[in-house]
């Protein structure tokens, strides 16, 4: 009988051993760590991104079972597309290089552990985060009183507010270097001075009633400044209850440095939300909600439409700005907006299911609806109120923090996309599973984000990609 040579057993062998163990007995190298991003979020989604040279052009990359997900190399190589874990704690890539198949075994990073929560701690009621000076500025409703901190922490500096005036809003205004402050409880804004905390001498208003029906809420917003004139939306209720009734005097005040005021703005609009100065302008673009009613199980509605109104802040009579046109948004319960740097895209978050509106003011004497109730950019198809928008310095993404889900959104402005590569989904930014913590407010510089809490009284930091 013929033998086999030894050297021929140990090949067969050497070979059934590699196909046994899943290697090269399909033709495939074993996996190896390769050059592609991947990003998991809690519910097993991810995000699988690779620069250029990633893959050959146009070839298929796709995800080993368990694993699953798909995507087509663009022109350069790069790659991205969403896929699920499928419970693998590693995640096998199979893609085409240089005309050979190739498996790149990767370990995803997860979104939660990008997020510090909390970060630091607040005083009561926190109400609204203002990032500037290297510092984080806090509004605490409840407790009175204004805080500056350290990106860390620590805390910089304070002013406090006399009893029940609850400091609610913060705006820090580059020309004129001072720290506006508008309080809900006795209607004042305030300005301070950003690094000490101190009032600035004959900066301080009081917003009136003249004009209007008898308030039981003014309801003084985010305060802007621009030249001689303060602007500030107001709420505007005349009485609570079912329903809410609000004044039609007007969604607005114009605070002129000489302590004079002009409400009417938009006799059409109700419910002022929040304003700001459309860059390298003069104008104003102010948000409106319209009339919010609840139910017997105290879910909300819009019971009127929302408005987006321009107007001027300088020309002729500085007590009595101009209206340049006003935009009827429909019944979407409007509530906060971001304005892109270059002034082109106002974006507008409604508070009642989850929604982002996008406005075109190239024309500010005829703002387009981009993004409205028929084409809306959807966060989320759960009820959810939008509570703050906030825009990367360079506009490229635009943040959106979530008050009863305590999640921050991200979207890519050039396309609309919601949680776009390398973003699986939106960040849990909870402080406990159980507890809503009411993420109220985001600031970011680019590279972080901020969330702040306030129900949790706290501030939690984001490592954003």
């Amino acid at each position: 009988m013929k033998r086999l040579n030894i050297a021929v057993l140990v090949v067969l062998l050497l070979s059934l051993l590699a196909s046994a163990c899943g290697g090269g007995g399909n033709n495939e190298p074993d996996p190896q760590p390769g050059d592609f991003s991947i990003v998991s979020a809690a519910n097993g989604a991810l995000s699988i991104s690779g620069p250029a040279g990633s893959a050959d052009p146009g070839t298929t990359v796709s995800l080993q079972a368990p694993a699953s997900g798909s995507g087509t190399a663009a022109a350069d190589g790069s790659v991205s597309f969403s896929g699920n874990s499928g419970g693998a704690a590693s995640v096998v890539v199979i893609h085409v290089r240089d005309g050979v198949t190739q498996q790149a075994s990767e370990t995803p990073v997860s979104l939660a552990s990008r997020v510090t929560a909390p970060l630091f701690s607040t005083g009561a009621g926190p109400n609204d985060l203002l990032l500037a000076n290297d510092s984080l500025y806090v509004a605490n409703s409840l407790d009175n009183s204004v805080v500056r901190h350290s990106l860390s922490g620590a805390q910089q500096g304070s002013h406090s507010f006399p009893l029940a005036s609850s400091p609610s809003y913060l705006e820090l205004e580059g020309f004129d270097d001072t720290l506006w402050v508008a309080c809900n409880g006795d209607n004042h804004i305030t300005g301070l001075d950003p690094l000490s905390l101190e009032p600035v001498a004959g900066s301080d208003f009081v917003l009136d009633h003249t004009g209007l029906d008898s308030l039981a809420f003014i309801g003084p917003g985010r305060p802007q400044a621009y030249e001689q004139l303060l602007v500030v939306p107001l709420a505007a209720i005349s009485s609570f209850g079912s329903p809410t009734v609000y004044d039609s005097g007007g969604i607005g005040a114009t605070l002129t440095r000489d302590g004079t005021e002009n409400f009417r703005f938009n006799d059409d609009a109700l419910n002022g939300q929040t304003v700001e100065i459309i860059p390298t302008t003069s104008f104003f673009a102010m948000v409106s909600a319209g009339s919010i009613q609840f139910d017997d199980n105290f879910v909300p509605s819009a019971a009127s439409s929302s408005f987006l109104t321009i107007g001027s802040t300088s020309g002729g009579d500085v007590h009595a700005p101009a209206i340049r046109s006003s935009l009827d948004l429909g019944a979407i319960g409007a509530s906060e907006m971001a304005l892109t740097p270059d002034g082109r895209f106002a974006y507008i978050a409604d508070q009642l299911d989850g929604k982002l509106y996008k406005v075109d003011l190239s024309n500010l004497d005829q703002p387009q609806l981009v993004r409205g109730i028929a084409n809306p950019i959807v966060l989320t198809e759960e009820f959810t109120y939008i509570s703050d928008l906030e825009l990367t310095p360079d506009g490229k993404l635009l943040l959106a923090t979530s008050f009863n889900t305590d999640e921050l959104f991200v979207i890519d402005t050039a396309s609309d996309t919601v949680s776009p590569a390398p973003y699986p989904g939106p960040f849990d930014v909870s402080l406990d599973p159980g507890l809503l913590a009411g993420t109220i407010g985001v600031e970011t510089d680019g590279s972080r984000a901020w969330v702040l809490y306030a129900i949790g009284n706290a501030v939690g930091e984001v490592d954003l990609f």
